[in-house]
């Protein structure tokens, strides 16, 4: 048992080392912000507190609805102000690390009995996988990734729920936590408990079929609700370009809105 913890940390270290190697050059080059970037960012600046940005996005005057990746721009937005450091790629970098571990252990749930060794190597792979650069090196990327990060944890926490029937109120607690924090983050695993729900229909899970079923049209409700209250208030800001969205949006721009969230 303690060899197997010490082979963990030891991939972990080598993880991080790589990681920190193959992206050492973004993470010490001087960081430019686009115009996406530029518009979220000059949004949240306009924030002096938790309670200002819960109202401004109340009152319709948020760029979007995704305040899991704007909690982690405030930091960013915090380190620069404050510090004068560029903390962008790094929290990046950060949440990758967690994804790939957390990818480790769903790969060990759903097939115990793959070898650590051979587990490891896709990890590895996975991480340093050049598909994934750009979305690492860009600032504006860590909707992508966190929205990963959590819909894994979510994946990790609901397998423990199906396979270990102790404390199964807090996996499950936690596996809707994890998945609408991913959803909050960039709505692109929108229909996650569509597989969760093939799962645990497959294991003879009624139980979880019907929690997951549940959690999916809350999902669907809260999105497609979110959505028309934006569309519908036209007041979502777009300070780049000094305009607001027309309130003369048709109930098919509405649905396109969603179409688009569940094609994601």
């Amino acid at each position: 048992m303690h060899l197997r913890a010490l082979r963990h940390a030891i991939f972990f270290i080598l993880l991080a080392l790589g990681l920190a190697l193959a992206y050492g050059p973004v993470l010490t080059a001087a960081q430019t912000v686009n115009l996406d970037a530029y518009v979220i960012l000059k949004n949240l600046s306009a924030n002096q507190n938790v309670a200002q940005y819960l109202s401004r996005l109340l009152s319709y005057q948020g760029i979007d609805i995704q305040p899991v990746r704007d909690l982690s721009l405030w930091i960013d937005l915090w380190a620069f102000e404050n510090f004068g450091l560029q903390t962008g790629i790094l929290q990046n970098l950060g949440y990758w690390l967690m994804t790939c571990l957390t990818l480790g252990r769903v790969i060990k749930l759903l097939f115990p009995a793959l070898p650590d060794n051979f587990t490891c190597k896709l990890v590895g792979l996975f991480a340093l996988y050049p598909l994934f650069g750009s979305t690492l090196a860009w600032g504006m990327g860590r909707k992508h990734i966190l929205a990963t990060m959590f819909i894994l944890l979510a994946t990790r926490q609901f397998l423990l729920c199906c396979q270990r029937p102790a404390q199964r109120w807090l996996h499950s607690l936690l596996f809707t936590l994890a998945y609408y924090c991913s959803i909050l983050a960039q709505p692109i695993t929108l229909l996650w408990p569509v597989w969760a729900l093939f799962y645990a229909w497959n294991k003879g899970m009624r139980k979880k079929f019907y929690w997951c079923l549940s959690c999916l049209w809350a999902a669907l409700v809260l999105v497609a609700t979110l959505n028309y209250q934006y569309y519908q208030e036209s007041a979502v800001f777009k300070q780049s370009y000094n305009m607001k969205l027309s309130a003369d949006v048709s109930p098919s721009d509405m649905v396109l809105a969603l179409g688009h969230y569940t094609y994601q």
